[in-house]
Order: C-alpha cells, then structure tokens, then sequence
C-alpha cells in the first residue's frame, strides 16, 4: 500500500471552530481517510482558538501557527517563504486555502514550493469584497490549479466576479453528520429551555450574530408571528457583535419575554430538535449549514432566498423561500406552517429525506477524495 498523500490546509484565522467554513474544515480534517490522506492544518494568526489546540483534541494533525500580521510590513514576505519551506518539510502533494489572506500567501507558497495540486475554496458570493479583497484574490487565482465552491449558486457568482474560468471549479455541498441529530432527542435540554417553550409553538434560528445574517429581520418577523399566534416562542442560536443591539430590539418590538437566547452552543440538533420551523433570514450566504441541519433535524424550514438555498430546499415541499429582507413574507409562511402541524410534518421528513439523499457528511467526504485524487492523477 502506497503512503498517505500529505495535504496542508492553510486558513487566516479561526476563532471559534464551529461556525461557517472554520466548522467545515475543521470537520473536513477531522473525517479525511488517514489511509488516504495525511492533513496537516496551518493558521496564518494566532487565537484563542490556536492557543487552546491540543493534540489529544486531533492526535493526528499538526498544528502550524505563522503569526501573520500584515501585507503592509514585510515580514509577511518572510511567512510566504516560511510557508513554502514548510510546504517541503511535509513533501505536500496537495494545498488548500481559505479566506483571502490565505489565498494570497497561501497560494504564492505553494508556487515557490512547486506543489503540484493547489485548490482555493469559495464559500459565500464574496460580500466581503472590497478593492484589496479582490485585487488579492485575483492575483492568487494565477497560482491555483482548481476551485471548490460549496454551491452552485457561489461557483457561478465568483467566476463572474473574479474573472475565473467555470469549469475550474467542483461544486461540494456541505455535509451534516445526521447521527448527532438521531441522538438528540434523547437527551434533555436545559432545564429553563425546557420551561420556556413547555406547551409553546417554537420557531427557531441558527446563526451568527452578525449584520450579514440580518437578525433583526427575524425578530420584526417574529412580532409580526406573535401578534397573530400567542403560542409562539422564538429560540436564537449564535453569538456575535449584534447580540446586545438584538436584544434591545426585541424588548423594543416587546416580545423580549418570548424570545430565548441560547448563545454559540456545541450541540444545536439538541436545540433544533425541539422546534416546530425553522428560519434563516440572511441577505447572503454561499450554502447555509444552518438550512441542512434545520433539514437534518426533520423541520420545516423558511428561508431567504440566497446563495444556495434553492439548491437543497424544495420550494413548497420541504419549506418556503421568501426574498431578502421580507420580513412580512417570513412571518406570514411560518405561521402558515404552525397552524397546519400536518404540513409542518410533511416538510420535515421530506427536508430529512433530502438531506439523506444528498448531504450527509459521508456524501461529502466522498467527493473529497474523489477530487483530490483525481486533480493528483491530472497534475502530479
């Protein structure tokens, strides 16, 4: 048997490890076949996070931390060149980047360092983009052999934008690990999250708390769900800078008593699992992982129509999409589905069977492998 193919995965910060593309890298290394694949993870900034690591947490990753702090000093030319001695030191077949710094270091490094597959990943449709933004990533696109957009909808939109030939790009949806959604009904939740939605109609939400994700859209969908349903109680799942101006809207709205902030949780199938609908109200997003574990957990879902929303749920089968910022439409297709349980039940199993289908973890490491394999067979 040949040995383990070396795969470095540089990213520009990870703070939390759960959220967004830190989660799915993160759950990427963790499932990568060590028969197959041996991943090594590099950091460009140090974080609570990077400090907190321990190789008893993944005994069989190391962890490179580069200290990077800016393009302006340039020291950052002295981390693009560690970087590709690193990238020998592990004979790297195979580098993948995330997030615009990494891109741009990452992606010169691997030049310097002759390796011979180099994938940059796009996640969103690239609202974070100002001019140095895309100047950067432009210039680190010349040195990339393949892209991997987690949607269609993310694929097409940054072809446009970065001027990138389509067919460099593999579409890999996320992936949800649906057994800790089997195992989390049979766990009890905290005990004032069991008072609070105790013979209530729950409607619920997983998110950042950042302004992209437009928050304060649900909760004016919420007061508009509470006027005409008294049952209805509503649970955020996140954290973020927008936590505090969010609550302070809500006890503006005056629906402060029926809204339960469960804050960044490790667990939201024990969240999720408790719920009646679920909503994603982002003005964008590339493919919500929020949308498939909403799915995964068996409820109906209402959601804004971004990114790759359409592409995982069935328009009036599995759940309702309503354009950006319609609030009204939100409130008006969620109390529709709380006062027909019956609907609401059929959406939930048809979203978990689709998710069954077509994003499950194990679905998505497969094309993984796949397609590290073959960009190996046509490079190398």
């Amino acid at each position: 048997m040949s040995e383990p193919i070396d795969v470095c995965y540089v990213i520009s910060s990870i703070t939390t490890g759960q959220a967004g593309s830190e989660g799915h890298l993160l759950r990427l290394i963790h499932n990568l076949d060590r028969k197959r694949f041996t991943p090594h993870l590099i950091v460009l900034q140090e974080s609570e996070w990077t400090k907190r690591f321990s190789s008893t947490d993944e005994p069989d990753v190391s962890l490179t931390v580069l200290g990077f702090e800016s393009f302006k000093k340039l020291s950052s030319w002295k981390t693009i060149r560690k970087l590709a001695s690193i990238f020998r030191e592990f004979n790297t077949k195979i580098v993948e980047l995330y997030f615009t710094d990494a891109h741009f270091v990452g992606s010169i490094a691997a030049k310097l360092a002759r390796i011979p597959v180099v994938i940059s990943c796009r996640r969103n449709l690239g609202y974070q983009y100002g001019k140095k933004e895309l100047k950067l990533s432009r210039f680190g696109n010349y040195f990339v052999t393949h892209f991997i957009a987690n949607a269609k909808a993310v694929a097409d939109h940054i072809a446009k934008l970065e001027g990138i030939n389509r067919h460099k790009f593999t579409v890999i949806h996320n992936g949800v690990d649906l057994n800790k959604f089997d195992r989390a009904t049979e766990r009890k939740v905290p005990a004032d999250y069991a008072q609070f939605i105790e013979g209530k109609k729950v409607v619920a939400l997983s998110a950042n708390l950042r302004p992209i994700k437009n928050v304060q859209g649900f909760l004016i969908s919420a007061y508009q769900i509470s006027a005409k349903n008294e049952d209805a109680v509503f649970v955020i799942l996140g954290s973020g800078p927008d936590e505090t101006s969010l609550q302070s809207l809500s006890a503006e709205l005056g629906i402060a008593d029926r809204v339960y902030w469960a804050g960044s949780v490790e667990a939201p199938a024990l969240y999720l699992s408790r719920a009646d609908v679920c909503c994603l109200s982002s003005d964008s997003e590339g493919f919500s992982n929020s949308i498939i574990e909403y799915m995964a957990a068996g409820k109906a879902v209402v959601a804004t129509r971004v990114g790759g929303a359409g592409e995982c749920i069935a328009a009036g089968k599995s759940g309702f999409l309503v354009g950006k910022g319609a609030a009204d439409f939100m409130a008006r297709y969620v109390l529709k589905l709380l006062d027909d349980s019956a609907m609401c039940q059929s959406f939930g199993a048809a979203g978990r069977k689709i998710v069954e289908e077509r994003f499950t973890l194990e679905c998505q490491m497969l094309q993984y492998h796949s397609l590290y394999e073959s960009l190996l067979s046509a490079y190398s």
